[in-house]
């Protein structure tokens, strides 16, 4: 598991994990959320990517303080996605969509 070359991060004495081995016997809850053991804690996530998308937002509900350290940050827009019409469904031309 590769960990960002953030220097001097060797030095950080806190409690810290990859996203991808999630601790939840030191934050608590489950893939739900619930992160109870975190609310007095200050939290800091280092890069952005896909996974901290999932993730930031329970980080932030959960604990005292959040920081984000990024590169590059991303935009994440409001979608006001519809169920699917299935007449329009229906007058698709034959595809991957009508197999």
């Amino acid at each position: 598991m590769k960990f960002p070359g953030v220097p001097g991060i060797e030095k950080f004495k806190g409690h810290s994990f990859h996203t991808s081995r999630w601790d939840f016997d030191y934050t608590g809850g489950d893939v739900s959320g619930n992160l109870h053991k975190m609310t007095d804690k200050r939290v800091g996530i280092i890069w952005t990517g896909a996974t901290a998308i999932q993730v930031v937002p329970h980080l932030g509900e959960h604990s005292k303080h959040l920081y984000a350290f990024q590169r590059t940050p991303s935009s994440i827009n409001v979608r006001l996605d519809q169920p699917p019409d299935p007449e329009w469904s229906k007058s698709l031309e034959k595809g991957c969509q009508q197999d």
